[in-house]
């Protein structure tokens, strides 16, 4: 709709209508069609309402050290911002035309989870640091900043779970994450700057618990080493396979470093794994970036959409 997305205008109050009335249409089209939509609520809300949410919980703990990127899954006022955001988005969608939730798959609190190793407070390697639980934690231990990391991810996903269905007790919800070996690091890394990438994503076993409220895990698996091997300990898979939650393959796609033909050997490998292990459906990325260079190969490209839909038993292209 414009630069401000659903929150509109800086100054303003709630949700901006216009947005909402496109989501609207948007998903009587899908409906139409019979295609589901994955509402992905990315980031923290801003605007003039949630930012006094996000104030307000936060009251006198700030959490000068939590800064950044970070603060949207570390701190209590950027969290309740972001519930209080998806609370008001259904709501609005009820009071528009309550049968169009139907047609939501489900809601992700981001279409991919990660927090900065290069900001606060993972910059620091000493001292101890108060949670959002309110749990303390020593940042020379490896162990401790890793249980900080699990444990904010954990607290953020069942406020997400808790604040969509308080609206819509029958809807589900997910988060999505690439998966450790995107950089070839272990699941289990405390957050610790490697002269890699500085994105850590969540543990995919932290979210499959029982602990956990979300409905369904959305895992997004590329060929990140060149290979379209998926591998097991990187998805945590020994947690996985015992879980009683779903996984769904969110994304998958290949960079146009391969040819055509090399793209449909890795996505079919890839898929053909995933479905092995248990996966329940996949999504390829993305119908049509064939003008952003960098991107992946498009579904509209060299008939790769078609060969995608083909590969798996409930496969379809966002």
């Amino acid at each position: 709709q414009d630069a401000h997305g659903y929150t509109g205008e800086t100054t303003s109050g709630g949700l901006q209508q216009a947005y909402m009335d496109n989501v609207a249409d948007f998903l009587r089209r899908t409906t139409a069609h019979g295609i589901y939509v994955v509402a992905v609520m990315d980031e923290t809300p801003h605007n003039a309402h949630y930012d006094e949410i996000a104030v307000r919980k936060d009251g006198a703990a700030v959490h000068p050290e939590v800064c950044g990127y970070n603060r949207q899954y570390l701190t209590g006022g950027a969290i309740a911002a972001k519930c209080a955001a998806a609370g008001d988005f259904i709501r609005s969608l009820k009071r528009m035309e309550p049968g169009l939730l139907n047609g939501i798959l489900g809601w992700s609190m981001a279409n991919e989870v990660f927090v900065a190793a290069n900001e606060g407070p993972f910059t620091r390697t000493e001292g101890r640091i108060d949670g959002i639980s309110g749990k303390f934690y020593d940042f020379g231990v490896k162990e401790e900043r890793q249980a900080y990391y699990d444990d904010a991810i954990l607290f953020t996903a069942n406020a997400f779970a808790d604040a969509v269905k308080t609206e819509d007790p029958q809807a589900l919800t997910t988060a999505g994450m690439w998966t450790s070996d995107a950089h070839g690091r272990p699941p289990f890394n405390g957050v610790l700057p490697d002269g890699k990438d500085m994105r850590f994503c969540p543990r995919p076993a932290v979210l499959a618990t029982t602990a956990s409220r979300l409905d369904f895990l959305d895992i997004h698996i590329y060929p990140w080493d060149g290979t379209s091997t998926v591998r097991k300990e990187a998805h945590e898979y020994a947690t996985l396979s015992i879980s009683h939650k779903a996984v769904l393959v969110g994304e998958t796609g290949v960079f146009k470093d391969k040819t055509p033909a090399q793209a449909r050997v890795c996505l079919q490998e890839m898929v053909t794994q995933a479905y092995a292990m248990g996966y329940a459906g996949h999504l390829m990325w993305i119908w049509d970036l064939s003008m952003v260079p960098g991107q992946t190969w498009s579904a509209v490209e060299e008939g790769l959409g078609g060969f995608a839909m083909e590969l798996g038993p409930k496969s379809t292209i966002p």
